[in-house]
């Protein structure tokens, strides 16, 4: 079914210039949603990167100090609380709590420097890496292989990696990337395409009734490209976003978002 759109012709855009430059005013509120969802998308992406970055610090700190052992007292190397550090992924910097660890008696002031940290502070391309291998991840679906990969790149062995701490990683991803909307009205969904690091990744930003924004889905991949973009709302369709109801989608005009939007949800609904 062919899209239709408004068609401003020559004489009708300078009326609307008039018109905005008279009462531009009523264009801010739009203005600073779109801002803001986008904003919120990427607020989501850190915490991600922030939650597996921290666990990936922590199984580094255990292959250097050793496992905690209830009764037995610890090695010479001991752990000493964590302090708030950072990383570059792909040119974002990413906050992170960073470990510590301490030598226990002689030389007491000296710190044992956790590997992995300094793996990433002083190698911009393994951030680079890592956040690829985040974002292919999490467009897949397949958060199982994320943490061992992150792992494998900055050097943890296999054997460090126990499949409890895989599977928690697991769970939070899906927590964080699949709730489900079933029991929330949104009548308006705003779909954009944002530059995280130096990835392309469309978002879907809900808004309910009461004007509170909710990340419903973000995905590696342009807006000009219709295949990720149909996979997106299909999997905002499979977590409870229903088809039948109608909503408004905000866009940038891009052909794919339009197309992928009447394929999943229909031509019926106002863009």
């Amino acid at each position: 079914m062919k899209s239709e759109y408004l068609i401003i012709t020559k004489e009708d855009s300078l009326q609307l210039g008039k018109i905005l430059i008279k009462d531009g005013e009523f264009l801010k509120p739009l203005d600073e949603l779109i801002a803001s969802s986008r904003k919120a998308a990427e607020e989501l992406l850190d915490r991600l990167a922030r939650m597996i970055l921290e666990t990936a610090l922590l199984i580094s700190l255990s292959d250097v100090a050793g496992q905690i052992h209830q009764g037995r007292k610890a090695g010479d190397i001991v752990r000493h609380g964590a302090q708030l550090g950072s990383v570059i992924l792909g040119g974002r910097n990413i906050r992170v709590r960073k470990p510590r660890l301490r030598v226990r008696e002689e030389d007491r002031g000296r710190e044992i420097l956790i590997p992995t940290y300094e793996a990433m502070k002083n190698d911009p391309a393994l951030g680079a890496n890592i956040l690829k291998i985040i974002l292919k991840g999490v467009s897949a679906g397949n958060y199982k292989r994320i943490l061992p990969k992150v792992c494998g790149s900055l050097g943890v062995s296999k054997s460090s990696v126990s499949r409890e701490v895989v599977e928690s990683c697991e769970a939070e991803c899906k927590k964080l990337l699949e709730r489900r909307f079933d029991d929330l009205e949104i009548p308006m969904i705003l779909i954009d395409g944002i530059m995280y690091g130096e990835h392309k990744v469309i978002g879907a930003v809900g808004v309910d009734r009461s004007g509170d924004k909710h990340v419903l889905g973000v995905m590696e991949g342009a807006t000009t490209n219709t295949s990720p973009v149909k996979a997106l709302l299909k999997s905002l369709v499979e977590r409870g976003i229903s088809p039948s109801a109608q909503r408004l989608f905000v866009i940038d005009g891009s052909k794919a978002l339009r197309t992928g939007i009447g394929s999943v949800f229909g031509y019926g609904n106002p863009v």
